[in-house]
């Protein structure tokens, strides 16, 4: 064993290349996080905006008065004597 030069040593090679993958892996973690944060608030805040214009068309609907057909009905009796 060199003490001089320990990164000779036989697997300082998988020693290194593993903790690059852990520190690959933990963005790759973090941006994976920070997208799926993202998409939800968006979602969430598409859902909010949606409901408020439902909500405000519900209303304006609810608060006009129905359209109504007035029809008019004459009754005629032919042939009645009363």
């Amino acid at each position: 064993m060199n003490t001089a030069h320990p990164d000779n040593e036989p697997g300082s090679a998988d020693r290194n290349k593993k903790s690059d993958t852990g520190r690959k892996v933990k963005i790759f973690v973090c941006i994976v996080s920070v997208a799926l944060i993202a998409g939800y608030l968006a979602i969430h805040r598409a859902k909010s905006v949606y409901q408020v214009d439902l909500a405000n068309a519900a209303f304006k609907v609810a608060s006009t008065p129905p359209v109504v057909d007035v029809v008019t009905v004459r009754v005629f009796f032919i042939g009645f004597t009363g």
